[in-house]
This record gives structure tokens, C-alpha cells and sequence, in this order.
């Protein structure tokens, strides 16, 4: 798609799913640390999803996802009661064929070339990657 303006494209990706507590999706009056040791259900897996925005200086990748090692790595989250909380807010099932690469890799992008810059503004992430597309030059 060619465009005069500053985005070609935008699509989102994929990297798995998650589910929460159910007091997590929507306030009620119990308080977080009631809720978080003491629920015992999930929600329905959500989609956990990559925006890739096709920009005419890169491309730009908002809110990248969750990190597979916090599926495949039992020392991803830290020890002792702060690792415990953190395992009960959130279960990820991120597939070795959904991670950001290999989604990237889909769209024809190269993820080892991507350069990373932080948002001021925001904890979300920038990106930008080669694409793998006859005619077009890398960046």
C-alpha cells in the first residue's frame, strides 16, 4: 500500500495469550492483595498483541508484548514472596512460533537489525527493523 503520508501500514501480532485474576479486569471493593491471594479462578485467555506500524523513517513496534522467558524460565520473576505475586496476577502461553521475531518474521521483517528507544513518555518501546522485501533498501 503506498501512501503520501508519514504511516504505509499498521498490523498487530500475536505473541500468545494470557489470562488474569477476574478481579484484575475490573475493579470491585475487594482490595488487591485480598483478590491476588485469594482467588482461585482465571479469565479466559486474552490475545497479548504487537502493533507494528510502518512508518516512512522505521517501523515502530507499540506495547511488545510479554517476554517468552517468563514462560520458559523458572528465574524470570524474582525469588520469595514478590516472585509469588507476581506469578499469580498473570498465566502467559506464549508458543515458540508466536514470539515477537517470529511474527516479525512473518510480516518480512529482519528483528536482528531493529534498533530499541525508549518512549519519554510512556513505558512502551520503539523499534525499527529491515524489511525483506525485493526492491525496497534496509535500514
Amino acid at each position: 500500500m503506498t501512501t503520501s503520508g508519514p504511516i504505509g501500514r499498521v498490523s498487530v501480532l500475536s505473541t500468545g495469550s494470557v489470562q488474569i485474576r477476574p478481579d484484575h479486569e475490573a475493579a470491585t471493593w475487594k482490595p488487591m492483595m485480598l483478590w491476588l491471594t485469594t482467588s482461585r479462578q482465571w479469565t479466559a485467555p486474552r490475545p497479548i498483541n504487537v502493533f507494528v506500524i510502518e512508518h516512512r523513517d522505521g517501523l515502530v513496534l507499540f506495547d511488545t508484548g510479554q517476554d517468552r522467558a517468563s514462560v520458559t524460565d523458572p528465574d524470570y520473576f524474582p525469588s520469595g514472596m514478590t516472585g509469588w505475586f507476581y506469578r499469580r496476577t498473570a498465566k502467559a502461553d506464549i508458543p515458540e512460533d508466536q514470539t515477537l521475531v517470529a511474527g516479525l518474521g512473518r510480516l518480512g521483517y529482519h528483528a536482528s537489525t531493529s534498533r530499541r528507544r525508549s518512549c519519554p513518555t510512556s513505558t512502551r518501546t520503539t523499534s525499527a527493523a529491515s524489511r525483506s522485501s525485493p526492491g525496497r533498501p534496509s535500514t
